[in-house]
């Protein structure tokens, strides 16, 4: 019995210091019938990233990072027909660079000057503020786009 004990106290002391992963999804409650959405993260040596286009219809979920990553924050742009979700408002967002209609997924250190100069448009892309998104390292992440 004692040896019961302690293999689950040593089970429960591993699990609680595990890093934390993050499957980050984003669910469409609004009205419009599909809403474009974009993410970034930091992607380990390889530094920024952004990737878009997702679609997401009308009361459906999109997976956006499906493999366990070790990120406690995303960032997100997503736009409809009639509304934007960007980090332009309120406490302010994060620049990345966007391609404009088409797939993408971009390496933003490679894009950049300097640290703090994407150049987006300088490369024939557009530059976008993200909303940052905080998981609290939870071990998956659902953010819901509402109007």
């Amino acid at each position: 019995m004692r040896c019961a004990l302690g293999i689950a106290a040593v089970a429960a002391f591993l699990a609680t210091t595990q890093p934390s992963h993050a499957q980050f999804r984003v669910c469409n409650r609004t009205a419009s019938d599909e809403v474009y959405v974009a993410f970034a993260l930091l992607s380990g040596s390889a530094g920024w990233q952004s990737e878009g286009w997702y679609t997401i219809n009308r009361e459906t979920c999109s997976t956006l990072v499906p493999k366990e990553l070790h990120h406690r924050y995303f960032y997100l742009y997503a736009e409809s027909n009639d509304t934007v979700w960007d980090g332009e408002g309120g406490d302010g967002g994060t620049a990345f660079c966007i391609r404009e209609g088409d797939a993408f997924k971009l390496d933003e250190v490679k894009l950049a000057d300097t640290k703090d100069d994407l150049q987006c448009e300088k490369r024939g892309y557009t530059t976008k503020k993200f909303i940052q998104i905080d998981t609290e390292e939870a071990a998956t992440y659902t953010y819901d786009l509402e109007e």
